[in-house]
């Protein structure tokens, strides 16, 4: 039997890396499937995103720009493909198998491996702030201003039409850089990864909040892409939102 953990992938969730680290301990899970495509090296990929984002940290250190868009700056970059990262040190520290189990044609997608250099991520930081949000944040300590976006992801957690209108939001460059052309349909790849769970019996599976609660499907998923929930439902004992991190007490 399995348990689903629905994210939002980056930004969407900045406490993500945390909240995920501790669902994760909370489990204890000995075999953990991911939302990552079959194949790959993980342990390669892990090294090369790790070196990439310690380069791009040293780079925003080094730039000049306003103290606290340096430290949101820095933990944009932390959630850069964190549900591997953090999924991966956890398998290890656990002893835990981990599998990449999503469709291995998507192991071609660049956007994956990508960064992006210190400048151009605090630009796209400034740009996706209003003039308001700005000043909320350069006033905050940066862990006040952790907190405070916690509570409203967790709303996005909860509410499907609050995640649709802050994409609506997004400036038009971010929209197309969140616009991924996969190579295979949306139900090609659903079944693709319910075929894996059922055939791996992984106890964790680990994947965008679309596959695990479907209610966030037609905004994330493919026009008419049935998401794995329904396709693996039988087997599955629970599902978390990864805000549900929050209210386990350590």
């Amino acid at each position: 039997m399995t348990t689903l953990i629905g994210t939002f992938h980056g930004t969407f969730d900045m406490n993500g890396p945390a909240r995920l680290e501790k669902l994760l301990s909370y489990l204890h899970p000995h075999a953990i499937s991911i939302e990552v495509p079959e194949g790959i090296d993980i342990d390669g990929f892990v090294t090369t995103a790790n070196e990439r984002i310690r380069d791009t940290r040293r780079s925003i250190r080094e730039c000049a720009a306003e103290p606290w868009l340096k430290q949101l700056a820095q933990k944009t970059v932390d959630t850069y493909v964190y549900e591997l990262r953090v999924a991966h040190a956890q398998a290890k520290k656990m002893k835990a198998k981990l599998y990449a189990i999503d469709h291995p044609d998507l192991s071609e997608v660049e956007s994956f491996l990508y960064v992006g250099d210190a400048a151009s991520l605090m630009q796209e930081i400034i740009d996706s702030m209003s003039p308001e949000l700005q000043k909320t944040a350069a006033s905050m300590d940066i862990q006040e201003f952790m907190k405070l976006h916690g509570k409203g992801s967790r709303r996005l957690y909860h509410d499907p039409q609050l995640l649709e209108a802050l994409y609506e939001s997004l400036p038009a460059l971010q929209k197309e850089k969140l616009k991924i052309n996969f190579p295979v349909s949306g139900n090609t790849r659903e079944s693709y990864m319910a075929e894996r769970i059922r055939a791996l019996q992984p106890n964790v599976h680990i994947g965008g909040a679309a596959h695990a609660f479907p209610e966030f499907a037609p905004i994330c998923l493919p026009n008419g892409t049935v998401p794995l929930y329904d396709l693996i439902k039988d087997i599955v004992t629970t599902r978390y939102r990864l805000s549900d991190a929050d209210d386990i007490v350590s």
